[in-house]
């Protein structure tokens, strides 16, 4: 065909053609706007989340650092500083530790010495707020609230003078202490900050075993596990030194992949959210373009006209969702935060450029996509084909009736009629309620109440601190018959858990004693097991440790943390016990066979035990205090045998109702009014949880506003496609309701056909879906917070996806039908 000169007449038909498809053009625009409002929203609120997240992780690890090197040694710490991959190398020594205020000799204070780039840099992102100064006089600190109250000194001010009493490396010492600065974290670190004269005479050095650490910060962001070995075997690790990566650090490309995977479906489900829409409006209009051949218009004329049409179209929804989605992120959800309850300073969202582009290439190529075929189409098809030609249906095969009502065999047939139709309706919405499903479960996870836990998971834990004294003879049975008893008839309280503990001497023996030894002085001690093994012969007594006994409930649980198993009748009988490692490189092979023989300090050699050795354990709980010779738990029946009136170190407490304040006031105040009430430490998950939480700041409020956005995302999207396929099967529908078939049976078909695609999709969310969210949530898990599943938000959705599949359909098709006549309707198809 011959290209005539006819530019303004195809134009003016052109804004006729679109005036005249108000309703098709407007639900176009209405998905493209919610497109470019999925991605701007979704990817701003979830930058915040993320930023928020990292901002959680720097509160709880206590600074802004990529991995903590113990004991560093003098050209370890050189290295560091010189070497390109780390940005920021902070230096701290712990040089002393506070015992006596003068009323309380079980202080737990630390005094720690910091170098200005850990102070200054890696320190101040993890403080809430900091007054005064650095200390730069010997008797000067900079302490925190934590210590502050511990040491009594709560409302201590800034020019504050403390007495304490203290260890360090060359003896104990009393000292008048000045206040020069106040700290609150948000952890409630017991810590005293202090200068470098006091520092320097402690004895301590960077090198020393549990004192030195040194804080790395890295250039940059992303690390494979190799790369993280060789920088490990770099350093030269010695055998008591230990190099610690952050969660974040160690899991940086698995979190990277799983952030881009879930970005990368968000940009899928927006591409699908108007790729069917799109190819629906332009097929539907096909007709048309086949009579624009006839005044002239050639083949590239109508694809230049089609493809202007639509980014015409698309530009204007763009801009619309970008302007909605900015004001979404950036003014209601804050306004949103404000009103729940804003923690931690305002409220800021993050703003990325980045996220703007790809709402806008994201849309641009969904738009470019959508209309290629049916451009194709359009322009190669003659006038004569146009005026017969129909949206594609799908194969047409001779069907038997079969079995069911009219209505529900209708509804089946026009699902698998179009089946990429169809089959793009169904993975959309699959990906909308999946996408959903991923963000609750990550963001309920993470919630404060999910992270908190401990071995038992109790809800409180009561501690005798009078048995961590030098002195034996300080030591006190705080829990007593009646301080349990008042515990046990408190209202709340459901159960209460005992952790018994005595001293113990293990003698010198060739085989597994000198083993052990070996490998603790090498491990710990700074200075060679030979000095010490002559000594250790003639004295053992001075190489204390503890026995701890434990319950049958505390067994199973500790059951759960051996490599082999242990016969629960024979540990129970005192059979059989289980140490402690104490981070030593002994394996299961170097304890097989192998027994160990013990005395009671108290006994004397006169009751002396030999027991074999069932397992080894590297659960804390179990060793609340670690001897230079192998600390041994079993059971406390065999424990109260050897010593009715062992010591109970710690009482682990479950309330009726997890969380329950009211009987946690009543449990804390029994502790309050006992004579000891000084030496009790406590360990609350309720108070863990508010440390959590308040460590969040907002992360939590915009994770609730993406899950929000996204439940409106996938209801919207839905109504869009099935706004979309009613009006494109008006004609359908009138044909229908002119040979028969009653408003009953139509509203049942669509409703009908909506339950299919409910269906269809939340079998899918359910299986496929729910198996991605694991291995999306496990590979940003850096944190190592335990899976959970948020089944009563799922359930919420999937109800309410099965509600928006049935009357979306009736309330869509009573609007487009209203005072309309089945050929009303079949005259403007027709036209």
């Amino acid at each position: 065909m011959l290209e005539n000169n006819n530019q303004r007449i195809i134009r003016r038909m052109a804004k006729r053609s679109m005036h005249g498809n108000t309703r098709r053009n407007s639900i176009l625009i209405a998905s493209i706007a919610l497109s470019a409002f999925m991605l701007i929203t979704v990817l701003t609120v979830g930058i915040t989340y993320f930023k928020a997240q990292r901002d959680q992780t720097i509160r709880m690890y206590g600074g802004d650092h990529d991995a903590v090197l113990m004991a560093p040694s003098g050209d370890q710490i050189e290295k560091c500083r010189k070497d390109r991959r780390i940005e920021e190398a902070g230096l701290t020594v712990k040089c002393a530790s506070a015992e006596s205020n003068g009323v309380d000799d079980s202080l737990h204070t630390t005094f720690i010495w910091s170098d200005g780039t850990y102070w200054d840099v890696q320190k101040r992102p993890a403080l809430k707020w900091i007054k005064g100064e650095y200390p730069k006089l010997e008797n000067e600190l900079m302490i925190s609230m934590g210590a502050l109250k511990e040491c009594g000194s709560e409302n201590g001010r800034i020019g504050d003078r403390l007495t304490l009493t203290y260890g360090d490396k060359n003896g104990k010492h009393k000292k008048e202490f000045i206040i020069s600065g106040i700290y609150e974290d948000y952890s409630g670190e017991t810590a005293a900050y202090v200068s470098e004269k006091f520092y320097r005479t402690t004895g301590h050095k960077p090198s020393d075993v549990t004192a030195g650490v040194m804080y790395l910060s890295f250039s940059r962001a992303l690390f494979t596990d190799k790369q993280l070995d060789t920088f490990r075997e770099e350093l030269n690790l010695g055998k008591q030194q230990r190099l610690f990566y952050t969660g974040i650090t160690e899991h940086s490309l698995s979190v990277f992949l799983g952030i881009l995977g879930l970005v990368f479906v968000t940009c899928v489900c927006s591409y699908l959210l108007v790729y069917n829409i799109l190819y629906l409006s332009v097929a539907n209009n096909i007709r048309y373009y086949g009579l624009l051949q006839t005044v002239g218009m050639t083949e590239r004329q109508i694809r230049r006209m089609l493809y202007r049409q639509m980014f015409l179209l698309g530009g204007t929804g763009i801009m619309l969702g970008l302007a909605v989605g900015s004001g979404t992120a950036f003014i209601i959800i804050p306004g949103i935060v404000k009103t729940i309850g804003i923690r931690g300073g305002a409220v800021s969202v993050s703003f990325h450029p980045l996220v703007y582009a790809a709402a806008v290439l994201v849309s641009c190529l969904t738009i470019y996509f959508g209309s290629r075929k049916p451009a194709k189409i359009a322009g190669r098809i003659s006038p004569v084909e146009a005026v017969r030609y129909t949206a594609p249906g799908g194969s047409r095969k001779k069907r038997r009736t079969g079995k069911g009502s009219i209505a529900g065999r209708m509804a089946r047939t026009n699902l698998l009629k179009d089946r990429k139709r169809s089959g793009i309706v169904i993975f959309s919405l699959t990906l909308s309620i999946s996408i959903f499903i991923c963000v609750i479960t990550i963001i309920q996870s993470q919630g404060a109440r999910t992270m908190v836990s401990n071995f038992m998971d109790f809800d409180l834990e009561l501690s005798n601190d009078t048995l961590g004294k030098e002195d034996g003879s300080q030591y006190r049975q705080i829990f007593d018959k009646n301080f349990i008893t008042d515990l046990e008839e408190s209202k709340g309280i459901r159960e209460i858990y005992p952790l018994y503990l005595d001293e113990i001497t293990v003698p010198w023996e060739p085989d597994f004693a000198e083993t052990w030894m070996r490998e603790e002085y090498a491990a710990w001690m700074d200075y060679p097991y030979a000095e010490a093994r002559d000594e250790y012969k003639k004295n053992p007594d001075k190489f204390y440790s503890y026995i701890t006994g434990i319950d049958e409930i505390l067994f199973d649980r500790l059951k759960e943390t051996l490599s082999q198993p242990v016969d629960k009748e024979a540990f129970l009988a005192g059979k059989v016990c289980i140490l402690y490692r104490n981070d030593l490189s002994l394996t299961d092979k170097d304890i097989e066979g192998k027994t160990l023989t013990f005395y009671l300090k108290k006994t004397g050699e006169e009751g002396s035990v030999t027991l074999p050795i069932g397992g080894i354990t590297d659960e804390r709980y179990y060793s609340p205090y670690a001897g230079l010779a192998p600390v041994i738990i079993v059971s406390q029946q065999f424990l109260h045998r050897l010593n009715p009136e062992a010591y109970i170190q710690k009482l682990g407490i479950l309330y009726q109702e997890e969380y329950d304040e009211s009987a946690e006031a009543q449990a804390m105040s029994i502790a309050e009014e006992s004579p000891y009430r000084t030496d009790i430490e406590s360990s609350s998950k309720i108070e863990s949880m508010k440390r959590i939480k308040e460590s969040q700041g907002n992360m939590m409020e915009f994770g609730l506003g993406i899950v929000l956005i996204l439940a409106l995302i996938g209801i919207m999207n839905y109504v869009n496609t099935v706004c979309s396929n009613i009006q494109n099967r008006l004609g359908e529908l009138a044909v229908l309701e002119s040979i028969g078939m009653t408003e009953w049976q139509m509203k049942k078909m669509l409703v009908q056909e909506g339950l299919l695609f409910a269906g269809s999709s939340l079998l899918l969310s359910s299986t496929v879906g729910i198996g991605v969210t694991y291995v999306i949530y496990q590979s940003v898990n850096y944190m190592d917070v335990e899976f959970y599943f948020p089944f009563i938000p799922v359930l919420g959705v999937y109800l309410l996806v099965i509600l928006v599949c049935i009357c979306v359909p009736l309330i869509l098709y009573h609007c487009s039908i209203r005072g309309k006549s089945a050929v009303e309707r079949l005259r403007e198809c027709q036209g």
